[in-house]
């Protein structure tokens, strides 16, 4: 309901995502951006895909505050520049090791006046042992980059106490990443608050949202 409201009634929005999705379109022929690539898997795979966890930040985003976030393996802007456009109150780092495509992303944000969003390019695993970055954001989003019992381990460095990770797994693996993370879980004081199914089928995906209990 909700991200169907912002779809209907954010015009802002929606003519900057226009203006993204089209450039992206464009700009892939000459730069790989993004892999697998036509119109409607751009939508279908990438785009609606990087609105599926909206409806989920209700559920810890206190409303009188801002939000810190970073997405990490932002890619050519998915999910952490569309939802940047989509909620101007919250910060976005968006971190890529590939610079084709965070100078991509900076293009687009400068194009468009976006200020509440920074694209970086840097490994996460140097990236998070910087004092500035180090337990820092609200909120970490990653879109698979790795296997989950990697990602914990990636990720949650990023994390302030209570902060939560959003990860967005194929269900057909996430069983298996569940059983081999337990460990790994525990020894980053990683908490699992929900596991949301996005699709009944196995080929599509699931939402692991994760709370960071200690620093």
């Amino acid at each position: 309901f909700l991200l169907e409201k912002a779809l209907n009634y954010d015009k802002k929005f929606l003519k900057k995502s226009f203006f993204f999705t089209e450039h992206l379109i464009f700009q892939n022929f000459f730069m790989n951006l993004i892999s697998n690539f036509s119109t409607k898997l751009l939508y279908k795979n990438h785009f609606f895909d990087s609105l599926t966890p909206v409806a989920i930040f209700y559920s810890f985003w206190p409303r009188n505050k801002p939000f810190n976030c970073i997405d990490i393996g932002s890619g050519g802007g998915f999910p952490g520049l569309i939802l940047s456009l989509l909620f101007p109150g919250f910060f976005f780092c968006l971190l890529d090791s590939i610079q084709k495509k965070t100078k991509f992303q900076k293009i687009v944000l400068e194009t468009l006046q976006v200020k509440n969003s920074e694209p970086i390019c840097q490994r996460a695993e140097i990236i998070g042992k910087f004092v500035n970055q180090e337990e820092a954001y609200d909120l970490t989003l990653t879109r698979a980059v790795a296997e989950l019992n990697i990602l914990l381990k990636l990720c949650l460095p990023f994390s302030k106490k209570n902060g939560r990770l959003v990860i967005m797994k194929k269900i057909s693996s996430i069983n298996q990443e569940l059983r081999v993370s337990f460990k790994p879980l525990k020894n980053s004081n990683g908490k699992i608050k929900s596991l949301i199914h996005i699709h009944p089928l196995r080929q599509g995906k699931v939402i692991l949202v994760i709370k960071k209990t200690k620093p």
